[in-house]
């Protein structure tokens, strides 16, 4: 399984195309998966850890479909971050990132 069927899968959730029970026994299937990598591995355990969390009451279910999107999210810009040309990535004050980012002054501005 490679994470672009994870990512789908939990876009499908955060869209309410799938029902809660479906993806979590899709999730604990994919736990078990032995070939995803460590950071695959992360985004299906944290999206678990977000179903549980609803289970016991923690978020309804409207919460957990927006953390769950915010992980794909989060995970789709690690990805692309770390795939980036390290000369064009900058760090800006330890936290804001800006990749490929040029000033360009126009003719006559001071």
């Amino acid at each position: 399984m490679d994470d672009l069927d994870i990512r789908e899968r939990l876009a499908g959730y955060a869209a309410e195309k799938v029902g809660v029970d479906a993806f979590e026994m899709w999730l604990t299937e994919a736990s078990a998966e032995d070939d995803l990598s460590q950071d695959a591995e992360r985004l299906v355990f944290d999206a678990l850890r977000l179903v549980s969390e609803l289970r016991n009451g923690d978020w309804d279910e409207s919460d957990v479909r927006g953390k769950i999107g915010g992980l794909n999210r989060n995970y789709w810009l690690q990805q692309a971050v770390a795939g980036a040309d390290s000369a064009s990535v900058t760090l800006v004050k330890g936290s804001q990132l800006a990749v490929g980012v040029q000033t360009v002054r126009a003719a006559g501005s001071a």
